[in-house]
C-alpha cells in the first residue's frame, strides 16, 4: 500500500503528542534505577531447619526512597521477611535486609524457585507527576539433594562474533547426595538442513556433591550467523543422559548491499530498487518501509533463502517534495529485527533524455540502402545510353 504523505491534520496531532511526552519529560522528577545483590541465590534444603541470609538493595539515586519487599512462587510460603517495607536513606548505596528460610522435613528432589519482588512505593511528585522507578527481582533457589548420584546436564554456548572460535561448555550440577567420579560429553553440531558440522567432546573430571561445574568442549567451532543444533551424550560414573539442545550464533541479519536508484522524479510515484543479501543459515521473510522526511511508503513483503541476494522493488510518492538532496531510508523487520539503513538521493524535474545511438541506427541504415538503389539506379541508366549511342 502507497501513502501519499501525511495528511495536516495527522501531522498537527503528531506534533501535539511530541509536545506532551516533552512535557511529561521536564515535569516528571528522574527516574530511579534500583538494583539488588546478589542477583539470584541458591541454598541447600536441611529438612526441618531454619536458614538465614542477608540481601541488598541498591539505590544510587542520591534521594531517599521507599521499597516494599514481597515474597513470589513456588517456594513463597518458605520464605520470610524480616521486614516488608524498606527504606533506603538518602546517600546509602545499599540497604541490606534478611530472609528467613523455614523448611519442612521434606521436599521433592530437585532445584525449586521462588523470588523477593522490590517494589518501589511510587509518591506523588509536584503537580500530581509520578516518580519513575525500576523494579528489581532476586531468584532464590532451594537445591535438594536427590538420595543417589544425580546431575542436573546442560549445554551453554556463548555466542561471539562470525569467524571467530565458539566456546562450548557442558555445565553439570551435582545435585545428588554422592560426589561424582567421573563426568564428561560428546556433542555433535548440526546446521539447519541436518548436515554435521562439528563433532567435540568434554571431560573428564570429578564433581563433588552440591557443587556446580562448566566443561569446555574442544575442539571450539567456528561457525556462520546463524540458528544450530547440538546432540550431547553426557555421562557421569555410571549414569548417561542424551539430550538436544539449540542454539544461535549472532542474530538475523538482512544487510542491504546497494540503493540502485538514487534520482527520483518529483511530483510522481518512484521505483525504488535496491538489493539485499540475507546472511542468516535459514530463510527470512521481511517487510518494511521508505522514507523521505515522513513520506512513508509500505513496500511489499518478501523472502530471502539462505545466503540469497536479489532486487527488491519498493515505491515512493514524491509530491510534496520540492526538488533537493535528500537522505532515504530504508527499513526493514524480520525475525526479531529492526534495521534502518541511510542513502541519499536527489529529487529533480524530469528530464526528456534525447534518443541514443542505438535508437537512430535503423534510420541510418535506411538510408545507406536508399543511397544505394539510387546509385544503381544511376548507372543502369547510364550504362543503356552508352549501348544505344554505339549502336
Amino acid at each position: 500500500m502507497i501513502k501519499q504523505g501525511n495528511h495536516p491534520n495527522e501531522a498537527k496531532l503528531q506534533i501535539l503528542v511530541v509536545l506532551l511526552l516533552m512535557l511529561l519529560i521536564v515535569c516528571a522528577p528522574p527516574a530511579t534505577g534500583l538494583g539488588v545483590s546478589p542477583g539470584r541465590k541458591t541454598v541447600d534444603f536441611v529438612p526441618n531447619s531454619s536458614i538465614e541470609i542477608e540481601l541488598e538493595v541498591i539505590n544510587p539515586d542520591p534521594e531517599a526512597a521507599e521499597v516494599i519487599l514481597s515474597a513470589d512462587g513456588e517456594i513463597k510460603d518458605m520464605i520470610f521477611l524480616e521486614e516488608t517495607e524498606l527504606y533506603l536513606q538518602s546517600g546509602n548505596f545499599r540497604t541490606p535486609f534478611k530472609v528467613l528460610f523455614n523448611f519442612p522435613s521434606e521436599m521433592a528432589p530437585g532445584l525449586h524457585s521462588g523470588r523477593i519482588m522490590i517494589t518501589p512505593r511510587l509518591a506523588l511528585g509536584q503537580e500530581g507527576a509520578l516518580s519513575a522507578f525500576i523494579s528489581p527481582v532476586i531468584i532464590l533457589n532451594v537445591r535438594v539433594p536427590y538420595p543417589s548420584k544425580y546431575a542436573d546436564v546442560s549445554l551453554y554456548v556463548v555466542s561471539v562474533d562470525e569467524g571467530t572460535p565458539v566456546p562450548v561448555y557442558v555445565q553439570f550440577d551435582n545435585i545428588g547426595s554422592e560426589n561424582i567420579m567421573s563426568a564428561g560429553a560428546a556433542i555433535d553440531i548440526f546446521g539447519p538442513k541436518g548436515d554435521r558440522l562439528a563433532s567435540l567432546s568434554a571431560g573428564s573430571a570429578n564433581i563433588d556433591k552440591g557443587a556446580f561445574m562448566k566443561l569446555q568442549a574442544s575442539p571450539s567451532p567456528i561457525l556462520k550467523r546463524g540458528d544450530y543444533t547440538a546432540n550431547i551424550s553426557a555421562h557421569y560414573d555410571d549414569h548417561n543422559e542424551n539430550f538436544t539442545s539449540n542454539f544461535s550464533i549472532g542474530e538475523p541479519l538482512i544487510r542491504v548491499r546497494e540503493l540502485k536508484t538514487r534520482n527520483l522524479v518529483y511530483g510522481q510515484i518512484n521505483r525504488v530498487l535496491f538489493t539485499v543479501r540475507n546472511e542468516w543459515n535459514k530463510e527470512l521473510s521481511a517487510k518494511g518501509f521508505i522514507d523521505i522526511n515522513g513520506h512513508q511508503s509500505e513496500m511489499p513483503s518478501f523472502s530471502l533463502k539462505a545466503d540469497e541476494e536479489k532486487e527488491v522493488t519498493g515505491f515512493l510518492d514524491t509530491t510534496g517534495l520540492p526538488n533537493g538532496e535528500y537522505n532515504l531510508t530504508i527499513t526493514l523487520a524480520y525475525a526479531s529485527q529492526i534495521k534502518s539503513n541511510k542513502y541519499a538521493v536527489i529529487i529533480s524535474d524530469k528530464v526528456v533524455t534525447p534518443p541514443s545511438t542505438s535508437s537512430s541506427t535503423p534510420l541510418i541504415f535506411i538510408g545507406a540502402v536508399l543511397l544505394v538503389l539510387i546509385i544503381v539506379v544511376v548507372v543502369v541508366l547510364f550504362v543503356k545510353k552508352k549501348s544505344k549511342e554505339l549502336e
